[in-house]
């Protein structure tokens, strides 16, 4: 699939794009599947495992990010839009995130980092993202 002026490309198919996208608002996580190489690849490697039936392919997509997709405590609330860590081609549990105001030539302008943590091997990567 193609967006824009051949800016955006991805391997994923639309319609499957598209129920990913919406099983991720529904699930009030709002996961990107394009949003990194690493979270394409994912969801590639997840929609090729897959063998059963169209209709269970919802369910199962559903199962799978809720099983990968860890939440420590609260949900990230992004400020830009999804960055969701990976660690060998794993998602990240996310820890938490911790928001501040900065001054920025005078203006506020908020500002969160995002923690996330490697169950398996203790890898912890943050995020930044500023408004």
């Amino acid at each position: 699939m193609e967006y824009g002026y051949d800016t955006f490309r991805t391997e994923l198919p639309e319609d499957q794009l598209e129920m990913l996208l919406d099983l991720g608002a529904e699930m009030d996580l709002y996961i990107d599947p394009t949003a990194s190489l690493e979270c394409e690849q994912y969801f590639s490697g997840l929609l090729s495992d897959y063998r059963g039936d169209r209709e269970g392919l919802r369910a199962y997509c559903r199962e799978a990010i809720q099983r990968d997709f860890r939440v420590m405590k609260e949900k990230p609330a992004w400020l830009q839009g999804d960055e969701w860590q990976f660690h060998n081609g794993r998602p990240m549990a996310f820890v938490g995130q911790l928001d501040a105001v900065l001054r920025r030539d005078g203006s506020p302008c908020g500002i969160s980092f995002y923690v996330f943590y490697d169950l398996e091997g203790g890898a912890v990567k943050t995020v930044t993202q500023c408004d």
